[in-house]
Parts: structure tokens; sequence; C-alpha cells
């Protein structure tokens, strides 16, 4: 039975999960190169890839669905219920997860007194994953899904589209004085929390092509591309709050560990007297340029430069561990951000001849990286990509790491045949709120290759 300051925080865990989808940030192509994108992918970080020729599309499976089925630990009111387990997989339903993060099996608290008398609390969680704050580090995760359907206009360089969208993103952050609670104790301790998830309907207008260079002046091609695309949100859920952990008099005038929880949340949906809109900018170029062993091509972009306004209304929660959470009335409230998401990315891949590096029962060779930085983090991957011919297409085999919150690997393969073709992957991931990295197994089709 978990102790009511582990159930708030795991209920925190899982505010966001509503608004996920079935969708990935990476392909599972990418999956098995260490979660590296490959020049497929990305086109949606960097809108002037889609100067290039076309690479095709893939498609990820929501594996880790099947979970939901035959593992108890994923059912809401089962017995070995986790929600640290539920949240992992919600957050990588493309891949079927061998292991998710375990909930800790209860919080111990310890009272002790200072050098000079003054009572202290010790909180360390005992049992499961490790929670990321009982380390005294700050835990954060992001989810960003969307679907596409662009359409060419006839003019030269210039796509339009409608793209549905969802996203999510949290975080759980200590104090400095916290970390002492988790360590040899403190007076009080503080955790900052934040989730925000929304969902719309926005418009891709997306522009970009080759800039005409004198050859002497730069060998390749360098494409620039922009898209602007203007949204109406749908709906808006955001929560801002805190939880305290201090020393104060029991019931029975002992000391103990007290609890105390406020956050503020803003909700907007239509139709029920909410609404938003903005505009998201990302801007690119791409460097084309062959070599006698293949070709080279590196990217740049700057994504989602966005200006946003919301109208809906506020609410106020407070409790403690002696008081059920609690909310005060709502009210009318309108949120607006600019600039708020900025990222950059920069992208890298090498498409080897084999044959002039002296491995000609190759028939592709593929050698990609990446480096991103988004508020909250940073992280690179590194991956490479082989295909050997085969009568009916082209197998590939793949492998890869990366940094995100720590080291991910991954190992995959494909198959490619008639402009269509098949993906797997086994790798590991960071849990978004514990430190543990969970295995699984990712599937995924492709087109137009």
């Amino acid at each position: 039975m978990f102790p009511r300051p582990t159930l708030v925080l795991a209920a925190l865990a899982l505010l966001s999960v509503p608004f996920l989808s079935p969708a990935q940030a990476h392909s599972v192509r990418s999956l098995g190169m260490g979660g590296a994108l490959a020049p497929s992918g990305a086109a949606s970080v960097n809108p002037a890839y889609a100067g290039l020729p076309d690479t095709g599309s893939e498609f990820g499976l929501p594996l880790g669905l099947a979970n939901l089925i035959v593992d108890d630990r994923l059912r809401p009111g089962a017995e070995r219920f986790d929600p640290f387990a539920l949240f992992d997989q919600l957050t990588s339903v493309e891949t079927l997860l061998f292991n998710p993060a375990r909930s800790p099996e209860e919080l111990v608290t310890r009272i002790a007194f200072d050098e000079d008398g003054e009572p202290i609390v010790a909180v360390r969680p005992d049992g499961g994953s490790t929670f990321a704050p009982a380390r005294g580090r700050a835990a954060s995760f992001r989810s960003d899904t969307t679907l596409p359907l662009a359409f060419e206009t006839g003019t030269a360089g210039l796509r339009v589209g409608v793209r549905p969208y969802l996203s999510a993103r949290g975080s759980v952050r200590p104090d400095r004085a916290f970390r002492d609670v988790v360590r040899e104790g403190a007076p009080e301790g503080r955790i900052d929390f934040g989730a925000a998830a929304q969902a719309g309907v926005a418009l891709d207008v997306q522009f970009g092509g080759p800039l005409p260079l004198p050859t002497d002046l730069f060998p390749g091609t360098l494409h620039v591309g922009v898209r602007g695309a203007p949204f109406l949100g749908l709906a808006r859920a955001d929560l801002d709050g805190s939880a305290i952990v201090s020393v104060g008099p029991g019931q029975d005038g002992d000391l103990e560990a007290r609890w105390t929880y406020d956050a503020d949340a803003f909700v907007a949906v239509v139709g029920d007297g909410g609404i938003g809109y903005g505009l998201v900018v990302d801007v690119g170029a791409t460097a084309v340029v062959p070599t006698p062993e293949g070709t080279v091509t590196a990217g740049l972009s700057v994504h989602d430069l966005a200006f946003e306004s919301w109208s809906g209304y506020e609410l106020r929660f407070i409790g403690s561990d002696e008081a059920a959470v609690r909310g005060e009335g709502r009210r009318p409230a309108s949120r607006t951000a600019f600039g708020a998401g900025i990222g950059v990315t920069g992208t890298f891949a090498y498409d080897l001849e084999p044959a002039t590096i002296g491995v000609p029962e190759l028939a592709s060779l593929l050698l990609v990286a990446d480096a991103s930085y988004r508020p909250g983090g940073v992280q690179a991957h590194l991956g490479a990509e082989a295909g050997v011919g085969v009568p009916f297409g082209t197998v590939l085999g793949r492998a890869g790491l990366g940094y995100e919150n720590g080291l991910v690997v991954g190992v995959g393969g494909g198959l490619r045949f008639a402009g269509a073709g098949f993906d797997v992957a086994v790798h590991g991931r960071r849990s978004p709120l514990a430190e543990h990295t969970a295995f699984g197994v990712a599937a995924g089709l492709a087109f137009g290759f």
C-alpha cells in the first residue's frame, strides 16, 4: 500500500496521460539507430529537407498498447497496479516495454535533530525504480505528436497541408533544501512540479528550395526552407504547483513529517468557453555535398518559434497529508506566450557508396548523427544503417546510441521492397521520471522508398 505522498506524486506524473497518443518523436528506423535522425525523419524539425528528393514516409505501430492488456501492473484497479509503470508505457506507446519503471513501495521518513538541536526530516523512497528527485535531481518529459497531411500546390517548393497535433510536457524540480531532505535530512524541502498538454489543428505552409550558388563558391547544393503554421487550439490544460515536506507536531503531539500541496491550473476547452490560437515558425538550411565516396547532407534549423494566446479559466488546489486536496472556484483567465519552446537542431548524414570504400557486398551504407537543444535538455545521437541486396529487395541492419537525459541504445533491422517496407527495433530509453533504463521492441511500416 502506497503512503499518501507517493500517491500524490504518482497522480501528478499521470496528469498528462490522457493527452498522449500512439505516435513517437522517433521513427522505428531512428530507434534502431539509437534515436539518430535519418534524412527521412529530419524534415519534421528542418523544413529545408522538404526540398530534397522524397525520402519516403514511416509510420510506427502502437505495440505498447498491448502491454495494457497483458500486464496487470498497467491496469488501474488491479492488485499489482503501478502508476510509474503505466506512465512509462504511455509515454512510449510505439514500444512494447519489457521492464517499465516501478513505483517505490513506500516512503520511509525519519525524524532527527541537527547539531543545534533543531528537528530535521529525512525522506527516502524504499524499493522500486529510483525517482529522480529522490537523488536531488530534476526530471522532465516531453511528447509531441503530429499527423501531417501535406499536398503539392503546383508551385515549385511550396507545400500546404493540415496537421492535427497533440503535445504534452512535464517536470519535477527539487530545491536545494529538498536535496538535503533526501540525503542527511533538513528542516524542510520543496518540490516544484509542472505539467501541460494541448491539442489543436494547424495549417502548414512550407516553402523551400535550392539557392542558386556558383559551383566555384560552393561545391554542392544549399537548400533553405521556412514553415509557418497558424493553429487553432481546441484544448489545453496546465498545472503548476509545489509540494513541501517539513517537521511538525502530529495529533499525539510527537514530531512527524508533514506534507502540504498547492497548485494552480489553467484549462481551456472549445465548447466550454475556451479557445486558443497562434503561429509556429520553423526555419532551416541543408547542404548537400557530393564526395568521391558518396553524399554528405548536413542541416541546421531553429524550430518552434511560437506565439500563442489562450482564453479559459483558472483553478487552485490545496491539500495536505491531513486534508484531502480541494479545489477553489473557477475564474476566467487568459494566457499569452512568445518563444517559450524554441529549439535548435543540427543533423548530419553520410550516404556512402559501399564499393568506393571496399565493401561491394553491401547495397547501401548510411552514417547519421544529430544534436539538439530544447528547453529542458540537450540530446545527441549517432547511428549507422547497412543494406544487403536480396532478390526481392534490400535487407537493412541498424545500430546506434545517444544521450537523452542518460544513455540510450538501439539495434534494428528492416526490409525494403517495391516502394514499401517494414522496420523493427529493440532499444533502450530513459524513463521520464525515474533513473531507470527501460528496454522494449518497436515496429513500423514504410512507404515511398
